[in-house]
């Protein structure tokens, strides 16, 4: 299952009548812009410690909260901020289910609410809205692809929309499932919240930066799942940069814990 590119809309895979907490602690190391500072570039440390649930309605609906956690934010030379991110939230159904072929196609709606804090480049504006289509496809010996592509849509000129491409594929050896992910963003609304910013946060963080119109962001990440159980999976990528302008952030290490019940 995809891991980086956090927080994206839930990826298709076998929906069961049962809840899906996730634990995903997802420590973010790269070089960071503070907006009261536009001016003043600096390395530091973004660590995210999130929860995301998930619940299955019917066999094809399925509601889900993601992003809902705490970020330490630690920039180089000045004392580190521990606050709320953004909570998002939103609904996947199945719209296509080919059981014979391993195809799945999946339609998402998703509303990311501004009640992170000020501190951490979070809570400002009226929110983003997510539309998403997610396609899965199981082919060969055990290899999946997964990819979602959709639009993230700023409600007001506070944040900045982009338009997103996800490519995951994965290959199945036993309990072990190495991965390779690939992630797009093109940002095609510009904010007003961070005037004079040329830069945004590629999926995680939106600053509302201003002159990012066609700005494109390109990461690669390699990692592993791995299966103690049907019940735990450990999930661990690291995902860099392609792209010559930096993001907000610029390499990131991310973890998950899932739980399933």
């Amino acid at each position: 299952m995809p891991l980086t590119a956090s927080p994206l809309p839930e990826q298709p895979g076998p929906i069961e009548r049962s809840a899906f907490p996730h634990g995903s602690p997802v420590p973010v190391h790269g070089e960071l812009v503070a907006p009261e500072h536009a001016s003043d570039r600096r390395r530091g440390a973004f660590q995210v410690y999130a929860l995301q649930l998930r619940l299955a309605v019917t066999d094809r609906l399925q509601l889900f909260a993601d992003k809902d956690g705490l970020v330490r934010f630690s920039p180089k030379g000045a004392s580190s901020v521990f606050a709320m991110a953004n909570i998002m939230a939103g609904a996947k159904y199945v719209l296509i289910r080919d059981v014979e072929d391993q195809f799945l196609f999946s339609g998402v709606v998703q509303y990311e609410a501004p009640t992170g804090y000020h501190n951490i480049f979070e809570g400002h504006g009226d929110g983003l809205l997510g539309v998403y289509g997610v396609i899965g496809k199981e082919f060969w010996d055990n290899w999946h692809f997964v990819s979602t592509f959709g639009q993230n849509i700023a409600l007001d000129n506070s944040n900045s929309g982009y338009f997103m491409v996800t490519a995951h594929i994965d290959r199945r050896f036993g309990k072990f499932v190495p991965f390779y992910e690939a992630n797009w963003f093109y940002y095609n609304q510009s904010g007003r919240n961070v005037p004079g910013v040329g830069i945004e946060g590629g999926g995680w963080l939106n600053l509302g930066a201003s002159k990012v119109m066609g700005l494109n962001y390109l990461t690669n990440a390699v990692g592993f799942n791995y299966e103690f159980s049907q019940h735990l999976i450990f999930g661990i990528a690291y995902e860099y940069q392609l792209t010559t302008r930096t993001m907000l952030m610029n390499n990131m290490l991310n973890m998950q814990l899932i739980f399933r019940y």
